[in-house]
């Protein structure tokens, strides 16, 4: 995944990718992220739909400790 203009975090946020798989379907969680000074991230994917090519993948921004069953405000979504 590559992304550009996402804001730079506050200490208490947190961005999470999610994955959806077909039209209507529930996102999956597909695992969190914050970008380090030059704006660079990485992740380990812990679901097998996440690396499938999904309809679309979706960046929240949530709390680290907020649970993993429900997303946070969307702040980047890819296109269909």
């Amino acid at each position: 995944m590559v992304t550009q203009d996402l804001p730079q975090l506050q200490a208490n946020q947190i961005y999470r990718l999610w994955a959806v798989a077909e039209t209507a379907a529930a996102p999956t969680y597909c695992g969190q992220f914050r970008q380090n000074g030059e704006g660079v991230i990485r992740w380990t994917v812990p679901d097998a739909v996440c690396l499938r090519s999904p309809e679309q993948l979706l960046v929240t921004l949530d709390a680290p400790e907020d649970p993993i069953t429900s997303a946070g405000p969307l702040v980047m979504q890819s296109q269909i």
